[in-house]
C-alpha cells in the first residue's frame, strides 16, 4: 500500500515540475535583409530564412544563434545558405541576435556559409551580415553593397516559436510512465 501512495506522490510531483518549468529553449524567428548597391557597383543583395537560437544570455545580452537557414540573392540569383560559421569564425563574427528591440545584430554580425564556393564576401562562400552604428544600417563587408535593412520577426502562427525544453520533456514522460507503472501494477495487485 505504501509503495503505491509513493510511486503515486513521486509521478505527480514529476507532472507538477513539468507544468512550472520554463518551457523556452530557444527561438525560432524569420529574417529578412536588403542591402542596396553600392554607388560604383550596382549589385543588390537580399537575404531571408529562419534563425534558430538558444536561450537568451544575459552576459551576452542576447540570443545566440546556433542554426540558419535560408538563401541570400545576388542580383536575382540565389544562392543557399548552408551553415552557421562559429563565433570568431569569420571577421569576428558574433552570432547574437538581439530580439525582440533593434538593431538586431551587433558590429561583429551574424556568420555563414552560402553554396556558392566562389561567391560570399570573400570569395570563398562566406558571408558576414552586421550592424554598422556609424552608418546606422546593416551591410556586408564588401564594397559591392550598401547599408539597408536587417528585420526578424516570428514565424507565420504555427506555435508560439519556441522549442520545449528537453528537460520538461522528460519530466512529462516520467510523469506518465510513473502513472502507467502504477495503473498497470494496480490491476494485478491491489493497492
Amino acid at each position: 500500500m505504501m509503495a503505491c501512495k509513493t510511486i503515486y506522490a513521486a509521478a505527480f510531483l514529476l507532472m507538477f515540475a513539468a507544468a512550472f518549468t520554463p518551457c523556452q529553449a530557444g527561438l525560432i524567428l524569420n529574417f529578412q535583409y536588403s542591402l542596396p548597391p553600392a554607388p560604383e557597383s550596382g549589385i543588390t543583395v537580399t537575404g531571408a530564412g529562419q534563425l534558430t537560437t538558444d536561450d537568451y544570455d544575459p552576459i551576452l545580452g542576447g540570443y545566440p544563434v546556433i542554426g540558419i537557414t535560408g538563401a541570400r540573392t545576388v542580383d536575382g540569383i540565389p544562392e543557399a545558405i548552408t551553415g552557421l560559421i562559429p563565433p570568431g569564425g569569420f571577421l569576428g563574427n558574433t552570432n547574437v541576435l538581439f530580439y525582440p528591440n533593434p538593431p538586431y545584430l551587433d558590429f561583429g554580425g551574424l556568420a555563414f556559409t552560402i553554396n556558392n564556393p566562389n561567391g560570399g564576401d570573400d570569395g570563398a562562400g562566406n558571408v558576414n551580415v552586421y550592424y554598422d552604428a556609424d552608418f546606422q544600417g546593416y551591410t556586408e563587408p564588401s564594397f559591392l553593397v550598401g547599408y539597408g535593412t536587417f528585420d526578424v520577426f516570428p514565424p507565420a502562427p504555427q506555435g508560439n516559436g519556441e522549442i520545449p525544453e528537453p528537460a520538461v520533456l522528460l519530466l512529462v514522460a516520467g510523469g506518465l510512465l510513473g502513472l502507467g507503472l502504477y495503473r498497470g501494477k494496480s490491476r494485478h495487485n491491489a493497492c
